[in-house]
């Protein structure tokens, strides 16, 4: 969109239309977070852009250029936002209440995208895995320890691992080692069954 502004106030009336557009389409893709950071976010764009601080690559269009643009500061705004939540917070009975009611709703509008009850192929088959895992190194109560706690939260990482069975790292890492070796054979056998 190029700039026509005139003096019969065209320059307004275009901005008011991409802004309107802007807002729309805003309002539309970030629905969960709360209107007037929206419209924060979405003026500081605009002011952003007319006093160039910040720029917009001219072979693509202006509409396009400023939703990237406030899509980009609602991440650093979300950011910014998750890292002033303590773990406390989120275990609140209010905040609970409130994520179990706001995941009912979700799967009430979207039922194709729940996971179904029943166990799946894949499902059984990992339960299975995890077993013979389990018993594969139950003479061994920190592997046992290390790979339950993998099962329960399969992202944690070996120091968070080690923190949360205080640990040493280095006592992790021979623990990974024997671990490692371990499911070397669950491999051999996985495979060859």
């Amino acid at each position: 969109m190029k700039w026509t502004g005139g003096e019969d106030g065209t320059l307004e009336k275009e901005l008011a239309l991409l802004y309107d557009r802007v807002r729309l389409h805003v309002l539309r893709r970030y629905k969960w977070i709360p209107v007037d950071i929206l419209e924060d976010i979405i003026q500081q764009t605009f002011l952003d852009v007319l006093t160039s601080r910040r720029r917009i690559n001219p072979e693509i269009p202006l509409f396009i250029g400023l939703c990237r643009i406030v899509g980009s500061k609602l991440s650093h705004f979300w950011e910014s936002a998750t890292r002033q939540i303590s773990i406390e917070e989120l275990y609140d009975d209010e905040t609970v209440s409130l994520i179990e009611l706001v995941l009912h709703e979700f799967s009430q509008a979207n039922p194709g995208l729940i996971q179904p009850a029943v166990q799946t192929d894949r499902l059984v088959f990992y339960n299975e895995l995890c077993s013979f895992i389990l018993q594969l190194v139950e003479d061994d109560e920190l592997l046992t320890a290390i790979v339950k706690e993998w099962i329960e939260l399969p992202d944690l990482k070996p120091q968070d691992i080690a923190r949360k069975l205080g640990l040493e790292m280095s006592k992790m890492h021979q623990a990974q080692k024997r671990l490692r070796n371990k499911i070397k054979f669950v491999k051999e056998v996985w495979v060859n069954a």
